[in-house]
C-alpha cells in the first residue's frame, strides 16, 4: 500500500513536471513569435527583438518600428504597423517592394541608412538627420539591378539635417516627395553619388516639377556638354545654309 502511494505521488509529480515543461516551451514559442529582428522592437510594447538577418513575416499593430544598432536588417513582408518607422542606427534594407506601410512616416537618424535595394516603396513623410543616407541599392559593390523608386507623401525639409547623401543613384531612379518642399531647403543639403559615397553626381540637389529630388549637374559638366554640342550645331547650320543657297 505504501509502495503504491509513493508510485502514485511520483507519477503525479512527473505529470506536473511534464506539463510545466510543455507550458514553458509554448511560452517560449509565443515570445519568439512576437520578436522579429535585432535592434527592432514594437514601440507599443517596448519589446526587444533577437538577432536575424532577414525577416519575411508581417509586422502589424498600432505601434511603430525602430531599427537600432550598427547591423543591417532586411524586411521583405508587406508590413501594416501604423506607428511609423524610425532608423536610429545601422541599415534597414528593403528586400521587396511595398515593405513599409504606405502612410507611415519615416525618420532617418544621424548616420543611419535606408537601403531601397532596387525596389519600389511608398511611405509617408520623410525626415532626414545630419549625415543620414538613402541608398538606392545596398551599399558598396551593389549590382545596378532594377531602378529604385521611393514615393514619400511630403518633403519635410525643415526638419532635414545637412550632409545628407543619396548612394548608388542611377538615371532611372526616382525620389518623389509629392509636392513642393519647404523654403528651408538648400541645394548643398543633399549630395548624390553613383556609388557608396565617393563618386559625386553633380554639385548638389534640387526639387524638380512634381516634387522629385534630383542631382544638380556640375557647371563643368554643362560646359562640357555645350562644348560638344557647339561644333555639331555649327555643322548643321552650315548644311542648312548650303541647302538654302542651292534652292535659290
Amino acid at each position: 500500500m505504501q509502495q503504491s502511494t509513493k508510485e502514485t505521488t511520483r507519477k503525479k509529480a512527473q505529470q506536473k513536471a511534464d506539463e510545466w515543461e510543455s507550458l514553458s516551451k509554448e511560452r517560449a514559442k509565443a515570445r519568439q513569435a512576437h520578436k522579429v529582428i535585432a535592434g527592432i522592437y514594437r514601440a507599443a510594447h517596448k519589446e526587444e527583438l533577437p538577432d536575424a538577418t532577414t525577416f519575411a513575416g508581417i509586422i502589424g499593430g498600432t505601434g511603430g518600428l525602430i531599427k537600432d544598432g550598427a547591423s543591417t536588417q532586411t524586411l521583405t513582408g508587406a508590413n501594416t504597423y501604423s506607428g511609423g518607422t524610425s532608423i536610429t542606427g545601422g541599415t534597414l534594407l528593403l528586400g521587396a517592394s511595398n515593405v513599409l506601410p504606405d502612410s507611415g512616416a519615416v525618420t532617418l537618424g544621424s548616420g543611419a541608412r535606408l537601403a531601397l535595394g532596387g525596389f519600389v516603396e511608398t511611405a509617408g513623410t520623410l525626415t532626414l538627420g545630419a549625415s543620414s543616407i538613402i541608398d538606392m541599392r545596398n551599399g558598396a559593390g551593389s549590382a545596378p539591378g532594377s531602378a529604385s523608386v521611393a514615393n514619400f507623401s511630403g518633403a519635410n525639409t525643415s526638419a532635414w539635417g545637412s550632409g545628407i547623401q543619396v548612394w548608388n543613384w542611377l538615371g532611372g531612379d526616382h525620389l518623389n516627395f509629392g509636392g513642393s518642399p519647404t523654403a528651408s531647403f538648400t541645394s548643398s543639403q543633399v549630395q548624390f553619388y553613383s556609388d557608396a559615397g565617393t563618386m559625386l553626381v553633380g554639385s548638389g540637389a534640387a526639387f524638380a516639377s512634381g516634387g522629385e529630388l534630383v542631382p544638380v549637374p556640375e557647371a563643368s559638366t554643362l560646359l562640357g556638354v555645350l562644348g560638344l554640342m557647339a561644333p555639331l550645331a555649327w555643322r548643321e547650320r552650315r548644311h542648312w545654309m548650303r541647302c538654302r543657297e542651292a534652292r535659290r
